[in-house]
This record gives C-alpha cells, sequence and structure tokens, in this order.
C-alpha cells in the first residue's frame, strides 16, 4: 500500500483566562492550553482526559510556591538583627578599636582623658592643635565669601546688608541707577499684563489649546498615547474583523476560519499554497492527480460506529465489506467530521486501514466513544 506524507504545523489553543473559565471545556489527554491572565501573563496547562479546564492546575504552581518560600526565608534573614552569622568586629576590620563603655544612665562620665590631640601629661594646646585661627589673624573679603571690592561696599556706607546682598555689588562700578538704566521699565506688558507685578498667562493668554480639552477622550493635561481602539482601528496584534476585507494581496503567517465555512452544494475546486505560501484553486481532477490518484478511482463511503470492534492483541479493528475491493488497492480515507473535538481524537488513534479481498479494515489503538463519518477513495 503506497504511503502518503503530510507536512503540517501545529498551533495550541490560545485564550484569556476569563474566555477559559467561562467554557472550561475538558482538554484531551496531553492537550495543551495556553492561558493569558487578567495581569497580562502567560501560562498554561496541560489535559488529562477527564478533568475540565478550571480542575486543572498551572504547570508552574511549584516553581512559583518555592520562589515564594525562598523570599520568605529572605526577608526573615533580612529582619533577624540578632547577628545570625556570629560577626565578629575583627571580621569587619575593627580588630584594633578598643572596647569602650559608653555614655549611659547607668555609666555616667566623668570618664578618665589619657590624652589630647595624641598628647599625654601636661598639654598646651594653640589655635593649629584644633584647627582655629591665630589671633593675629586678620580676615580678607575673600576670607568671608565676599567677591565684591571694597570701593563697590563704599557704595554701601551705613546699610545693613547680608553677604548675599554684599555679593550682588559684584561688578558694580557706578550708581545704582546707571546700572538699572537700559532694563525694561514696569510699565511694559507681556500678552497685554504689566510687568508691575507677577504675572500668569493662561492658555488663552499665548492662543494655546487649554488642557481641559482632550483628544479621542484622553486629557491634554499629560502626553498622550493612542491606541488602534482609540481610532477605530483594528490592532496589529490582532482582533475581530466585523466588516468585509478587501485589497489584491493579503498576507501573513496563518489563515484561520472561525465560522463554519462548509459549502452545501459540490464545488469544482479545492484551495492549496505553493511553495511560497500563496494560496492557489486546483479542480478536483488536478488535485487527484497531485495525490496520485488515477481516473478510474472509486469511492466509497461509511461510518465507524462505537460498537462492533473486533479485539486482536493490543489492537481493536473493524472490518467493513466492500464490493469489489482487492488487498492490492491504495486507500485514502478522509474523515467527515460533525464534531471535530471529539472526534479527531479517535481518528487519530486509527493505526492502519488495511485492504482484503472483499472488505477493509480500520485498526486502531482504542475503539471510538462517538461515531466518525468517513469517505475511502481506492485504486
Amino acid at each position: 500500500m503506497a504511503t502518503k506524507q503530510f507536512n503540517s504545523r501545529i498551533q495550541w489553543k490560545k485564550d484569556t483566562s476569563a474566555n477559559w473559565t467561562s467554557n472550561n471545556p475538558v482538554l484531551l489527554n496531553g492537550e495543551i492550553a495556553i492561558v493569558v491572565t487578567n495581569s497580562g501573563e502567560t501560562r498554561f496547562k496541560i489535559g488529562d482526559g477527564t478533568s475540565a479546564y478550571t480542575a486543572l492546575p498551572f504547570q508552574d504552581e511549584a516553581v512559583r510556591a518555592l520562589i515564594t518560600a525562598a523570599d520568605d526565608k529572605i526577608d526573615a534573614h533580612i529582619a533577624d538583627t540578632d547577628n545570625p552569622h556570629e560577626v565578629t568586629k575583627a571580621q569587619i576590620g575593627l580588630g584594633n578599636v578598643d572596647n569602650v563603655k559608653q555614655y549611659s544612665a547607668i555609666n555616667p562620665p566623668p570618664y578618665p582623658v589619657t590624652s589630647v590631640n595624641g598628647m599625654t601629661g601636661a598639654v598646651n594646646l594653640d589655635a593649629s592643635d584644633v584647627g582655629a585661627r591665630p589671633d593675629t589673624w586678620v580676615p580678607t573679603l575673600g576670607n568671608l565669601g565676599i567677591t565684591a571690592t571694597a570701593s563697590e561696599l563704599n557704595k554701601l556706607d551705613g546699610a545693613t546688608v547680608t553677604t548675599q546682598e554684599i555679593n550682588y555689588l559684584d561688578g558694580v562700578s557706578s550708581s545704582i541707577q546707571t546700572q538699572l538704566n537700559g532694563k525694561v521699565p514696569t510699565s511694559r506688558t507681556v500678552n497685554n499684563k504689566a510687568l508691575s507685578s507677577n504675572i500668569t498667562l493662561s492658555a488663552a493668554d499665548v492662543n494655546a489649546v487649554p488642557t481641559s480639552r482632550t483628544v479621542n477622550g484622553k486629557s491634554l493635561n499629560s502626553n498622550i498615547a493612542l491606541s488602534a481602539s482609540d481610532v477605530g482601528a483594528l490592532s496589529t496584534a490582532g482582533g475581530t474583523l466585523t466588516g468585509n476585507l478587501t485589497g489584491k494581496y493579503i498576507t501573513g503567517t496563518w489563515l484561520q476560519a472561525t465560522a463554519n465555512t462548509h459549502s452545501a452544494s459540490k464545488q469544482n475546486n479545492v484551495c492549496v499554497f505553493d511553495g511560497s505560501g500563496w494560496v492557489y484553486s486546483r479542480t478536483l481532477a488536478e488535485f487527484a492527480n497531485d495525490l496520485g490518484i488515477p481516473d478510474g478511482a472509486e469511492k466509497y463511503s461509511g461510518t465507524l460506529p462505537t460498537s462492533g470492534w473486533t479485539t486482536s492483541g493490543s489492537q481493536r479493528y473493524y472490518q467493513v465489506s466492500i464490493s469489489g475491493m482487492t488487498a492490492d488497492k491504495t486507500i485514502l480515507a478522509i474523515p467527515q467530521w460533525s464534531n471535530q473535538t471529539n472526534q479527531q481524537g479517535y481518528w487519530n488513534k486509527l493505526v492502519n486501514i488495511q485492504s482484503y479481498a472483499g472488505y477493509v479494515r480500520f485498526y486502531a489503538s482504542a475503539a471510538p466513544s462517538v461515531s466518525i463519518n468517513y469517505t475511502l477513495i481506492y485504486y
């Protein structure tokens, strides 16, 4: 019997946590459900064939529990102030420091003084020993932090000012009025507001848009970031298109129908992908020729039932009588789904379809629990 190999890719089911919980399906044994949580995390569950979605654990629960336990131990260790590692003063570089009693109500001063500034006995200190100026020192303007010159300071004769105010005179070489000449008078205005007092300009004063305005419902009091939904567009990350989409080319990775688009009448063409992923049509005759099916091929339609299967070793088989069938026939089996979720799992348990004189046998690892319609093409 000829063997046909089909190349395909598998896309696991992915949905929000709310949708998974609402539908609460029973996942097949080994089936993976990818979940986008309310906080934006991506997690997954693996079905066991019997439990509903909400009864299955997330696969990372054990790792998260270990992380939480480790965090608790670290926090407890940080909060422990009883020197849990028994650190000594030598280990932190204080081995040569004397253990001197500190002042307390129980042990008040005076304490015995053994030296002053490194000197013992009768100690005589001068200004340099304690970082002070000698009594002969005469301060200068620079020592006082004053940058103005003596002649500039003479303009303040009889005034009481601070050092900061004195420094305002730095660079003044003539009378204050002369220095103010050429400055802006208080009669001047800014947007018709006099400079005689502080000015507060509003958006209207400078012909600006006030922050109370909005763009697509978002206030102008901060930077605005508009999303696709804000302007009625479809996000590049995906979404649901409620209208028709027209154009010359539509390119992408996946094309998936979410509605029942089965044609109720016989069609003369099928869709195929070329090597670059473009979709083209082929006639039924061309498609059959592509699969190596000759013009004289015959067709038989039937149903795999849930009972009537015969045990053969570790397998089960169901026998169907077909007039004219011979042992050398090549068979192409095509399932006809009515409930793909339940039927596909059992169809995948088929391990072989063998032709014999007058009948064929369907060999499977287990009999189906739901009936499956099929069509056989043989030649």
